[in-house]
């Protein structure tokens, strides 16, 4: 299942979709666990690389 909607989750992560489709892949993410795996991932990375960018652009300024 994860292949069929990994490339909306990722549009999710990156606030790529319309309220409609990020309503619907919300649900999916809600009921199935290798999705809501995916997902958690996903957000944990774009945490880290925020944190990461924030840091490495204070240290340019």
């Amino acid at each position: 299942m994860l292949e069929k909607y990994k490339e909306s989750i990722e549009a999710l992560v990156d606030g790529e979709l319309d309220s409609r489709q990020k309503k619907h892949i919300l649900q999916l993410i809600q009921h199935v666990p290798e999705l809501q795996a995916y997902y958690s991932t996903l957000m944990k990375q774009k945490y880290v690389l925020q944190k990461w960018w924030g840091e490495e652009r204070d240290k340019i300024h």
